[in-house]
């Protein structure tokens, strides 16, 4: 998996820190920068959260891919609305997989991972972070 930016609050590390990950992978779940428009390949997501901090946190996680045609074109979400996961202090570790089959015309992309956060009244977070995945080839 490619290591990302993880912005936790300002605090000490023992207190909140967190990583984030994400990886594209082929059908055969084996890391990939080329794949096939038509089959079934995924962008697999990991974050968590680790610190004192985390049992009294309450809130919802936002994850999206920013993808980028590379040579032009009209840059895109996918999903279109991020997908939420609640925050669940009693476990910080989340994982989330987008299935990208038929999703993407064959061509040459750039895509980020990101994740952000609300917190428990629906506020806006410094809490997030980002992955840049670089440029992934899709086949016809």
């Amino acid at each position: 998996m490619t290591t990302g930016s993880f912005q936790p609050y300002d605090v000490p590390p023992a207190v909140l820190s967190g990583r984030f990950e994400a990886t594209v992978v082929d059908p055969g779940s084996a890391p990939t920068e080329i794949v096939r428009a038509g089959q079934p390949w995924r962008v697999d997501l990991e974050w968590e959260i680790t610190g004192l901090l985390v049992p009294s946190l309450a809130g919802t996680w936002h994850v999206q891919l920013d993808i980028d045609p590379s040579g032009g074109g009209v840059e895109s979400q996918h999903p279109a609305t991020p997908v939420a996961r609640p925050l669940t202090p009693a476990n910080g570790l989340y994982t989330e997989q987008f299935v990208m089959q038929n999703v993407l015309a064959p061509g040459n992309y750039e895509l980020v991972a990101n994740l952000t956060y609300t917190d428990a009244i629906g506020a806006p977070s410094p809490l997030g972070g980002f992955v840049k995945l670089g440029r992934v080839m899709v086949q016809g």
